[in-house]
């Protein structure tokens, strides 16, 4: 019950921190298209998702703490951390290469054991602001491992609404 409380009371000042920095909260939703390569089995997946979160950004740096359903009933949850290397203005759209990080947590479920999934990779990401947030498609490509080591690429296709914008 005090962690309930002392959580609630840590949330409420996150606006009044944002609004005085170089920060914003935008809620997201994404469409991603997984492709894994197992390199111990030589195996290929292909699963697709539903996304769902929030991402907190500091100056360039980005943190996006969300969930996920995959096409075959399965969930999860995630931390998406990282930073543009390259940043390139396009007239009203904007280009940006990305390295990333991500941690998920997969409970158990049906005959799978619960596992945590690390990975690291580059991301290029191609952004059309638009009246109500950003509409934005990246393609994902790194290393991933959790029992064994895999190569994991995806297509992802997000919309962003800012919620709480900060300074600039």
């Amino acid at each position: 019950m005090i962690r309930i409380v002392v959580c609630t009371i840590a949330c409420s000042f996150i606006p009044i921190v944002t609004a005085n920095c170089q920060s914003s909260i935008d809620l997201y939703g994404r469409l991603p298209h997984i492709i894994n390569y197992q390199f111990c089995e030589t195996a290929v997946t292909y699963s697709q998702a539903a996304s769902f979160g929030l991402t907190y950004r500091y100056k360039k740096f980005f943190n996006d703490f969300g969930a996920y359903v995959a096409s075959d009933n399965h969930y999860g949850y995630y931390c998406y951390f990282g930073h543009p290397v390259v940043e390139k203005p396009l007239s009203h759209r904007i280009f940006a290469m990305n390295i990333f990080g991500e941690v998920a947590y997969v409970p158990k479920q049906q005959e799978q054991f619960q596992t945590w999934v690390k990975m690291v990779g580059v991301s290029p990401v191609f952004v059309v602001p638009i009246d109500h947030g950003a509409l934005a498609i990246a393609i994902t490509c790194g290393a991933a491992f959790s029992n064994e080591v895999s190569l994991t690429t995806r297509i992802i296709f997000n919309y962003s609404l800012p919620i709480i914008n900060g300074k600039k």
